[in-house]
């Protein structure tokens, strides 16, 4: 009796060794870490599990989880060497101390993806930014991108998307003001451009921007889908010919706007970049009209059904 006791408890013991093959196991608890709340359990199932999964829980980062940031900053002072191998995406979207700022931007060697903050942190000019080889999108101010562009060395050698703050807004510039801008035309790959949330769109910027700038595949102003109906008219009445100009939304959940930042970088969502690409392909296939700007379809439902505030 003793002895058939002792094989049941035996068999409710999870195997040390792998049941399945590594691969699929491996492919199920990646799958399983997508849900990063999943991710501490996780952790404590197996040294293997915990092998495969540390890795991803600082492979995206957000200032505003601040358990997470915590435990990020804690494991960057501790361990910095595993941060640096595995960060790829870093939304700083809270205040932070420039103690720990410092602390991160010493971790950011392979970073991809990077949000920075629009105000405080942004005059600091120690961060080699233009110097970050795996660098693909930034969003930040003007400031970061003239403080980046000054420094020498490299110019974003691999950026391809850029968000920055004020592009586009207020009224027509002198060409002293576009002077600013000229930075950008030194970014040797820079395909995407975009302004969230402009006010009042100053045509004539954009109109330059895009003759100044033909290998851009795309020139956006976005808008958070609670307030986009207020410049649905306006964009579509700008004069500008260019069907590389457009306008597209982002999902502003609970005032959560970097939340369909974070799903895209955990790989669960498309953000307005991947629908914009989608939208020029729909376009170039002939599925939507040719001089039409707003990327997302359900903004012109809305119209159609004159569920669309007037402006």
């Amino acid at each position: 009796m003793a002895t058939a006791q002792h094989e049941t408890s035996k068999s409710l013991v999870a195997p040390s060794s792998p049941i399945l093959p590594l691969e699929l196991e491996r492919e199920i608890f990646e799958l399983a870490a997508q849900e990063r709340g999943r991710i501490p359990a996780l952790l404590r199932v197996a040294r293997r599990v915990h092998t495969w999964i540390q890795p991803l829980l600082f492979r995206v980062i957000r200032a505003a989880d601040t358990r997470t940031w915590t435990r990020f900053l804690q494991t960057a002072q501790s361990t910095p060497e595993l941060i640096a191998k595995n960060l790829r995406f870093l939304c700083i979207d809270n205040n932070i101390s420039s103690a720990d700022y410092f602390t991160v931007i010493s971790t950011m060697q392979r970073i991809e993806d990077l949000v920075l903050p629009a105000f405080g942190l942004a005059t600091t000019g120690t961060t080699p930014l233009s110097e970050l080889a795996y660098l693909r999108r930034l969003a930040g101010s003007p400031a970061h991108l003239r403080l980046a562009i000054g420094s020498p060395g490299a110019r974003f050698p691999s950026l391809t998307h850029l968000e920055l703050m004020d592009l586009l807004d207020g009224p027509a510039r002198t060409n002293a003001q576009y002077d600013s801008w000229k930075a950008l035309m030194l970014v040797p790959t820079l395909t995407h451009l975009s302004n969230p949330n402009p006010d009042h769109i100053s045509w004539s910027i954009v109109q330059k921007l895009l003759e100044d700038m033909p290998g851009l595949t795309m020139l956006m102003a976005v808008y958070s889908e609670d307030d986009a109906w207020r410049y649905f008219h306006e964009i579509n009445a700008g004069d500008i010919r260019d069907n590389r100009f457009l306008a597209g939304t982002y999902v502003n959940a609970e005032e959560n706007a970097w939340r369909e930042w974070e799903r895209a970088a955990n790989g669960v969502a498309l953000d307005y970049w991947d629908r914009a690409d989608a939208f020029l392909e729909r376009k170039r296939k002939g599925a939507v009209h040719a001089t039409r700007r707003w990327v997302d379809d359900w903004i012109y439902e809305a119209e159609e059904d004159d569920d669309l505030p007037s402006p």
